[in-house]
C-alpha cells in the first residue's frame, strides 16, 4: 500500500516513481504503525517530499516517521508492551510533537499525520498532556 502511494503521488507530480532501498522498507516496517489509512498516506507523502535522487533511503523513511533511531525504539517498544507500555510509545510521540510545535495542537496534528480531533482523543487518554 505504501509503494502505491508513491506510485501515485508521482503520477500526479508527472514525476518518475522513486526508487526504494530495501533497508528502507525495513525502517518502514519496524515503525510500530498505529494510524490509519490517512495516516499511511501522510507518511508516504513526507517521504516522496523527503526523497533525494529519486531514491528513498533509510534515512528519509526515518525522518517521515520523526524517529532517530527506529530499531532501538522499537525494541524498547516491545519491552515495554510486555508491562502494559504499548501506549508509552504514543504518548511519547505525542508529547515529542507538541514540544516541537510550542503546543499548538493543530500544528501537531499535522506533525503527526492526523486529524486535530484524533489528537485531541488521543490526548483525553493521557491526562497530563492536556495541562498546557
Amino acid at each position: 500500500m505504501f509503494q502505491d502511494q508513491l506510485q501515485q503521488l508521482a503520477r500526479e507530480n508527472e514525476m518518475p516513481i522513486p526508487q526504494i532501498e530495501p533497508g528502507a522498507l525495513a525502517v518502514f516496517q519496524g515503525y510500530s504503525f498505529e494510524g490509519n489509512v490517512r495516516e499511511l498516506c501522510n507518511l508516504a507523502e513526507r517521504v516522496f517530499v523527503c526523497c533525494e535522487n529519486n531514491c528513498v533511503s533509510c534515512k528519509d523513511v526515518r525522518k517521515a516517521l520523526h524517529m532517530e533511531d527506529v530499531p532501538a525504539r522499537h525494541a524498547a517498544a516491545k519491552k515495554q508492551a510486555g508491562a502494559g507500555g504499548a501506549d508509552t510509545g504514543e504518548k511519547e510521540r505525542i508529547r515529542r510533537a507538541l514540544e516541537q510545535c510550542a503546543y499548538n495542537r493543530t500544528h501537531t496534528a499535522k506533525l503527526l499525520g492526523c486529524d486535530r480531533s484524533t489528537l485531541w482523543r488521543k490526548m483525553q487518554k493521557y491526562p497530563d498532556l492536556c495541562k498546557k
